[in-house]
């Protein structure tokens, strides 16, 4: 239970284009690595990406995150963090 209105909270305060609190990260994180549809991914992708920071923290969680997401969804976070899929 905790996990969902966490997460939800996370997306809705990402997806809003708030400020982003590095307090969030790690329910951030946990969501990103969990959650695999494109619809939620690339708006906390594209919000992180926009500060180098938060480019830094988004590269490191994919890494973990990648393997599990469906091939869709990790083509689009590739283009939008400037990953190659080699």
């Amino acid at each position: 239970m905790f996990f969902v209105c966490s997460s939800r909270l996370v997306y809705r305060v990402v997806a809003s284009r708030r400020v982003l609190c590095t307090t969030a990260y790690p329910a951030m994180a946990d969501f990103l690595i969990h959650v695999g549809r494109r619809k939620f991914l690339s708006p906390l992708y594209k919000a992180l990406s926009q500060t180098e920071s938060g480019k830094e923290f988004a590269l490191e969680v994919y890494k973990e995150a990648r393997p599990n997401y469906h091939f869709v969804s990790a083509n689009s976070i590739d283009a939008i963090l400037g990953v190659s899929n080699t």
